[in-house]
């Protein structure tokens, strides 16, 4: 099975998060501590310890290909 995690899908959580900005004609990432720290919080309340085994990942840049006219 494969799965997907698309641009917009990091996007979105990222703005419900707010952790996305825009400033003086920017978008800037921030990191925000109190957020990744309330998210260890919870994790270790329900001690999940569920682990990414990093060797199962796979990243390739999408590239779009151009449509050529007919």
């Amino acid at each position: 099975m494969e799965l997907g995690v698309t641009s917009a899908d990091l996007i979105s959580t990222m703005q419900f998060l707010g952790m996305l900005k825009y400033w003086k004609g920017k978008h800037l990432v921030l990191k925000k501590q109190d957020v990744l720290e309330e998210y260890l919080e919870r994790v270790r309340k329900r001690g999940d310890q569920r682990q990414i085994d990093s060797s199962c990942l796979r990243w390739r840049p999408f590239h779009a290909t151009p449509v050529t006219e007919q």
